[in-house]
């Protein structure tokens, strides 16, 4: 059972740093140009798209990421296989950021769950104590406000971007969104699409195959519930 959690829970960590780490790329790597459907089905490369003002845009959706406290997400990883994440959130503290996390692989390994906790990871053991795990050199990757925050990750990220720009209004999960295309220096692109308060309702991205990888990883995050109930406590431990 543990190598089984540990296995897929390293598929998630994976998923969790493509989140954290991709669409930024300075021109030595990152995402390729794989757009998702647009409006009426249409790639959004086959959608007359309108430039925004990049910086301006970054702003406000840095700023609004910094009002969110609590949400319900689901990351979905595919390449060789498919990984969901999905759970609820709580970043009010910054900087002790929760999570309750389940983790789905495809292949047989089933769902596995997990709390982290600033950065500490708690896995159940089926007796009603959890075991606790540090991520040590991944700790960045469980850093859950990064897993919302993608206008921070792409600020830092500013002297990348050529282009951000507008493709259309679109319904995600009953919000009314705006979504955009934000088109690197190398010329490879992310999507996201934001509700009427700039926040990141939906993002995707695609990595291309590098390595042993066969095929190209997509990664589509979709977050919805803001501002939800949500309590998350450090469990029991062995």
């Amino acid at each position: 059972m543990k190598k089984q959690l540990g296995a897929t829970l390293s598929v998630a960590v994976l998923s969790l740093g493509l989140v954290t780490a991709c669409g930024t790329s300075d021109g030595s790597g990152g995402t390729s140009p794989s757009p998702s459907d647009g409006p009426g089905g249409a790639s959004p490369s086959a959608v007359a798209r309108t430039p925004v003002d990049a910086d301006q845009w970054l702003a406000e959706v840095t700023a609004a990421a910094q009002g969110v406290t609590t949400a319900h997400f689901s990351i979905t990883t595919e390449t060789s296989a498919a990984v969901e994440v999905e759970g609820d959130m709580d970043i009010t503290d910054r900087g002790n950021p929760k999570a309750t996390v389940a983790v789905g692989m495809s292949g047989g390994y089933g769902q596995n769950d997990a709390i982290v906790i600033g950065g500490v990871v708690y896995t159940p053991r089926g007796d009603g104590t959890y075991d606790q795990l540090t991520p040590g050199a991944m700790a960045d990757y469980f850093d859950v406000s990064k897993w919302f925050d993608q206008g921070a990750i792409l600020a830092g990220q500013r002297d990348a971007i050529a282009t951000v720009e507008l493709v259309g209004t679109e319904d995600v999960e009953g919000a009314q969104t705006e979504h955009y295309v934000v088109t690197l220096q190398n010329g490879t692109e992310s999507e996201y699409w934001l509700d009427d308060q700039r926040r990141v309702v939906r993002f995707s991205l695609t990595v291309p195959a590098s390595g042993d990888q066969d095929s190209p990883t997509t990664v589509d995050g979709v977050f919805t519930d803001f501002g939800k109930a949500v309590t998350i406590e450090v469990p029991p431990t062995r």
